[in-house]
């Protein structure tokens, strides 16, 4: 899959096509054809309003310099948020659904607990023998440039 970006884009999009279309129908035959419907419609107008609703929020902000406080937790999860609203935008239940999770609070703690976990050791890298090469101990002599003289 790794020479052909291209046609595992691909596949996944028409995968995930394809479970949005099982769940319309699963969820159709529970609730109805015409009520399936309408609840598709109401979860992109909810989407679109919560998009504009932090468009709108983030305009007023922008109005003038303030200087306060703000919560790291609030612009942690912010991008978070901003997935959750499209989510809830791009048609389908499944989108919705996972749009809603990352909307809510407890979703958005865990994954932001999960970001900010460390790695293991950043100071260790691990490479095949033929990407790397021993350095030697003692520093390399540096040509000494001889001063230009000074003709003034």
């Amino acid at each position: 899959m790794r020479r052909y970006p291209l046609l595992t884009i691909l596949l996944i999009v028409t995968a995930w096509i394809a479970v949005e279309i099982t769940v319309f129908n699963l969820v159709a035959s529970w609730t109805g054809g015409l009520m399936a419907f309408l609840l598709f419609i109401l979860k992109s107008v909810l989407g679109f309003s919560f998009v504009g609703q932090l468009i709108k929020r983030k305009l007023m902000n922008m109005g003038g310099v303030r200087v306060a406080s703000v919560d790291p937790s609030v612009l942690r999860n912010a991008p978070l948020k901003v997935v959750g609203a499209v989510l809830l935008v791009i048609p389908g239940f499944l989108a919705g659904i996972i749009g809603l999770a990352l909307l809510t609070p407890s979703i958005q703690t865990l994954l932001g607990a999960w970001r900010k976990r460390p790695m293991q050791n950043p100071q260790e890298i691990d490479l095949p023998s033929n990407d790397w090469r021993e350095m030697p101990d003692e520093p390399v002599k540096r040509i000494r440039r001889r001063k230009k003289p000074d003709l003034s």
